[in-house]
């Protein structure tokens, strides 16, 4: 049974899709609501695309902190193994 707060949100959902299928009889209202959604939609776009950016560069820290360790348990590792073989 659905929850009252998917209710809510189904018929939000619903009288913003009919909110936007309405169209202004006056040609530039459209056209300004129109460049209102490209603008919005152009910040929108940059925000991800910074936050995208950020996380990147965050993952990249990341890894370049977790490489070293890795490099000297494998140098250690290797470094027994060869003594292993030779011995």
């Amino acid at each position: 049974m659905p929850s009252k707060s998917t209710k809510a949100q189904a018929s939000t959902l619903g009288a913003s899709k009919t909110a936007t299928r309405e169209e202004s009889p006056v040609p530039e209202a459209n056209a300004s609501k129109v460049a209102i959604d490209t603008n919005t939609l152009q910040a929108f776009r940059g925000i991800v695309k910074e936050v995208i950016k950020e996380e990147n560069d965050s993952l990249r820290e990341e890894i370049i902190r977790a490489v070293p360790p890795i490099n000297t348990t494998l140098e250690e590792y290797g470094g027994k193994l060869r003594d292993h073989d030779q011995g």
